[in-house]
């Protein structure tokens, strides 16, 4: 497995999630922006929502 790459609104973002036991994490760049992000979570249920929804979610923050 390695990094993922996906486009939302027209902007590329680099990202590599994982978990493991109860904690779970996501690492990404997004490199139109020159900005990146780590997000690191206890517990691996709760996060997979945010693990996948984050990135986007931070997207718009910088768009807007």
């Amino acid at each position: 497995m390695g990094w993922e790459k996906q486009e939302y609104e027209g902007v590329e973002m680099k990202f590599y999630a994982g978990a493991y036991d109860d904690f779970a994490s996501i690492i990404g760049f997004v490199p139109e922006f020159d900005v990146g992000f780590v997000i690191l979570l206890n517990s691996e249920e709760a996060g997979e929502n945010l693990i996948e929804n984050a990135p986007f979610v931070l997207l718009d923050i910088e768009q807007h």
